[in-house]
């Protein structure tokens, strides 16, 4: 049990194919003020410079795993391989392109000498290729005021989960701010995920979210980093969003007893996944013109002209045309104040 003293923290950190970024990563854990933590870096079959780099450092902390690759759609089996490999009492994740501020273990386990709480978190903020900070955090501030204490400490347990499992629950936190009990995942059986659904964060934080309290501070606890590389940013976002929305169901559907909904509420859920659809197909079709994917960003602007909102058939409209015309939203989009810069997002402006 976790007490006064200072328990073990395993940082798991699965990488691909990270040389541009493991080394920040590894020197933001070499960095923390809290000192009792052991990271296992678990490697899927790197074919660039990561295994070389990764080795340099003689820390005897830091534990090195390589496999076969096996691909994102597997990513549970790798986090649970290092799961089984874990001494620490806590297991915090950092993925092998993002990092963390150097108060990011010693704020959040002490939460955890309350024996009840199974899950501490902050805010992740977003950071460009180089490492910019970015001005997008997560949850973000209107998340923060908007709801009570009960969503964000899960407090009493189900009150976080129930928000979850909207469409906007994503908006809950992101892997690198968070810190989770070990016996808790174990008690869920791992880290959770499906062959169809390439994440293993968001069915996980599920899962553990019916085990216990959260604890939650609103400072900074990681950096989550962008770049068209990554694989949040090589997939079809609408496909995972629609994969989450099963996920989600299922889950409801499990343990619609315990959570004990009002009448009404799980079609405000899946109507809530409806609502994202038109955004996500817009997100999508601005990647794929950042990408130059001229054809495939013109399909898929072409099923947001099917959205039931005006402004949804406004906004794919615009994008067809630009898809059309070889360019990208970026230019309007600043122009008219509508949401973040892409270009600066994901740093092709520090080129």
């Amino acid at each position: 049990m976790i007490g006064i003293d200072n328990p073990l923290v395993t940082v798991i950190t699965p990488t691909y194919n990270h040389e541009q970024y493991i080394r920040p990563c590894i020197e933001s854990v070499l960095a923390q003020s809290y000192c009792e933590w052991e990271q296992i870096i678990i490697d899927d079959g790197s074919t660039d410079q990561t295994p070389d780099i990764v080795r340099s450092y003689k820390d005897a902390r830091i534990r090195y795993f390589r496999q076969d690759n096996v691909g994102i759609f597997r990513l549970p089996e790798t986090y649970n391989r290092a799961l089984a490999a874990a001494r620490g009492e806590l297991i915090a994740i950092l993925e092998g392109d993002d990092f963390w501020p150097p108060d990011k273990l010693e704020t959040l386990v002490p939460a955890f000498a309350d024996q009840e709480v199974v899950l501490a978190y902050g805010v992740t903020r977003l950071a460009s290729p180089a490492g910019r900070e970015l001005n997008l955090i997560v949850p973000p501030y209107w998340y923060q005021k908007q709801f009570t204490r009960a969503r964000l400490f899960n407090e009493p347990i189900g009150a976080a989960t129930r928000f979850m499992l909207r469409a906007d629950g994503a908006l809950f936190t992101f892997p690198c701010s968070v810190v989770i009990r070990s016996s808790a995942l174990k008690a869920i059986g791992g880290f959770q995920g499906s062959p169809s659904f390439p994440g293993t964060d968001y069915p996980t934080f599920l899962e553990v979210s019916l085990r216990g309290r959260f604890f939650f501070v609103p400072k900074v606890m990681g950096y989550w980093r962008q770049h068209l590389q990554s694989t949040t940013w090589s997939r079809d976002d609408w496909a995972i969003e629609r994969e989450r929305h099963r996920w989600a169901l299922a889950f409801l559907d499990r343990h619609k007893e315990e959570l004990g909904l009002k009448d009404g509420e799980a079609p405000l859920i899946a109507e809530s996944f409806d609502d994202s659809r038109a955004q996500q197909w817009f997100l999508r079709g601005r990647q794929l013109l950042l990408l130059r994917r001229w054809a495939e960003a013109r399909r898929t602007f072409r099923e947001g002209l099917t959205s039931k909102t005006f402004g949804g058939r406004l906004k794919a409209g615009l994008g067809y045309c630009a898809a059309c015309l070889h360019q990208d939203l970026e230019g309007v989009l600043r122009i008219i104040g509508r949401g973040e810069d892409f270009r600066e997002r994901f740093g092709l402006d520090e080129h």
